[in-house]
C-alpha cells in the first residue's frame, strides 16, 4: 500500500518517504476505530450474558419454526441431528422471485438479502437462481420476529 501522507517528494530520479511513523501509514488512519473501541468491547462483553442469549435463542427458535412450518417456504441450512443452528435463515418461497419479495419487505421496513449471496454455485446445487436471508443480531427483538414473518406472509400473499 501505498500513497498518502507516506510520501515526501516524489521525482523521476527518486522518491523519497515522509519521517517515521508516516512513511509507513497509507491512507487515512482508522479514525473510527478510537471512539467505538469501548462501545465495541461492551457489545462483546454483553454477547457473553445469559439472559440475553437465552433470549436471543427464543426468537431464533421462532423465526425457525414459523419459516419451517409454511409448505411454500423452502428453507436451507438446517441442521438436521444438531440442536446447533446460527441465527441466519436462507429460503426460497415457492413461485415467488426471491426479488420481489425482498423489495416489498423493504417498503415494510424489513431489510433481507436477496440473490446468489456470491455462491452461484451452491444456488445451482440447489437448483435456484437466488434466496432471501434473514439474519438475527443480539439486538432483535421477538416483536421484531413476528413482525417479519406477519409482513412476509404479507409480501407472500400479494405475489401468488
Amino acid at each position: 500500500m501505498g500513497g498518502g501522507e507516506m510520501i515526501e517528494t516524489v521525482r523521476f530520479s527518486g522518491t523519497t518517504y515522509a519521517p517515521l511513523p508516516g512513511k509507513f501509514e497509507a491512507g487515512t488512519q482508522n479514525i473510527n476505530g478510537t471512539p467505538t473501541l469501548v462501545p465495541a468491547l461492551e457489545l462483546a462483553s454483553m454477547m457473553n450474558d445469559k439472559e440475553l442469549r437465552e433470549y436471543g435463542a427464543a426468537v431464533q427458535d421462532y423465526l425457525l419454526h414459523e419459516l419451517s412450518s409454511r409448505p411454500e417456504i423452502r428453507l436451507f441450512g438446517v441442521p438436521r441431528g444438531t440442536d446447533e443452528k446460527v441465527p441466519l435463515f436462507s429460503f426460497t418461497v415457492e413461485g415467488v422471485h426471491h426479488e420481489d419479495i425482498a423489495l416489498i419487505l423493504d417498503k415494510m421496513g424489513i431489510a433481507v438479502r436477496s440473490g446468489q449471496m456470491c455462491a452461484e454455485p451452491l444456488m445451482d446445487r440447489f437448483g435456484v437462481t437466488g434466496m432471501l436471508r434473514a439474519s438475527l443480531a443480539p439486538y432483535n427483538t421477538m416483536e421484531e420476529a413476528e413482525y417479519f414473518v406477519k409482513s412476509l406472509d404479507k409480501a407472500i400473499k400479494m405475489l401468488s
